[in-house]
């Protein structure tokens, strides 16, 4: 999808993050978090922006799993980015 743009062996990388590792605080989810937000979001947002938050948690989940981040988290804060 998204990171198949990239050409081969194309990598990013990060020389200093905004945080460092003495006040990172690890952020654990439960499994059903993003169904649930989901769900209550679709009972008030438009099908558009439904669909559209739906295609950023594709790309979300895509980054992470390639950066080995969190994927729950990154697919929970891109369900909620426009809210």
């Amino acid at each position: 999808m998204f990171l198949d743009t990239f050409p081969a062996g194309f990598h990013m990388t990060f020389t200093q993050g905004r945080f460092s590792e003495g006040n990172a605080r690890p952020i654990s989810l439960q499994d059903s978090a993003e169904s649930e937000l989901r769900a209550r979001l679709a009972e008030v947002c438009p099908p558009r922006l439904m669909a559209h938050m739906d295609r950023v948690v594709e790309v979300a989940d895509e980054l992470a799993t390639r950066w080995g981040l969190d994927v729950a988290l990154a697919r929970y804060m891109a369900q909620a980015h426009d809210v």
